[in-house]
């Protein structure tokens, strides 16, 4: 999640949703399984955004008691696809070819890109202020900063990167015991399997 903390979750979301557009529409058109599994991987490498920022703009938009039905009805939605979607491909599959699946992925991203695009607001209440300070800076000709910048500095690329990366490290060794228990090989193994 460093992108969405540094540049906004509505930026993130329309630029892979975008990306995931353009690449099912590229699969629909390839001409050789090479191109056709290229392009299949970068659509589902755009496409695990929405999987893994939703859960940070549910937990802006709702409070601490409420996040749990939001959580809930969330964590349905992604069943949706792996129960529906052999059925619906099976079919259009065998009656238009596979070509039509790759479209209708298409169009269907596309059109929750172009309705994202008009309808999801921006929720990180750090990007949110930071621009609100730009804003005011811009009009008043005085320097703003919102305290969260204040106390914390402007967050980099990298000092994000940096965080991000290091927080599963830390948490699989913080959880160590003495001896190299059943549960903790898993997680330390999970970059390499």
């Amino acid at each position: 999640m460093p992108l969405s903390e540094l540049y906004g979750r509505q930026v993130l979301f329309f630029g892979t949703y975008g990306a995931l557009t353009a690449f099912n529409a590229g699969a629909a058109g390839s001409k050789n399984i090479q191109t056709l599994l290229v392009l299949r991987f970068f659509a589902d490498a755009f496409g695990s955004s929405p999987l893994t920022n939703a859960g940070g703009v549910i937990a802006d938009m709702f409070a601490a008691k409420q996040r749990g039905l939001a959580m809930s009805v969330f964590a349905a939605a992604p069943f949706m696809g792996p129960t529906l979607g052999p059925i619906v491909g099976e079919f259009l599959g065998e009656a238009k070819g596979w070509r039509w699946v790759e479209g209708l992925m298409a169009i269907f991203t596309g059109a929750v890109w172009i309705i994202g695009a008009l309808t999801i607001p921006e929720t990180y209440t750090p990007v949110l202020l930071r621009k609100r300070a730009a804003e005011l800076s811009r009009a008043t000709g005085k320097v703003y900063l919102s305290k969260h910048e204040a106390i914390h500095g402007t967050p980099t690329l990298g000092a994000s990167f940096k965080v991000a990366l290091s927080r599963p490290g830390f948490f699989s060794s913080a959880n160590r015991s003495s001896s190299f228990s059943r549960s903790t090989w898993p997680s330390s193994m999970e970059p390499f399997i």
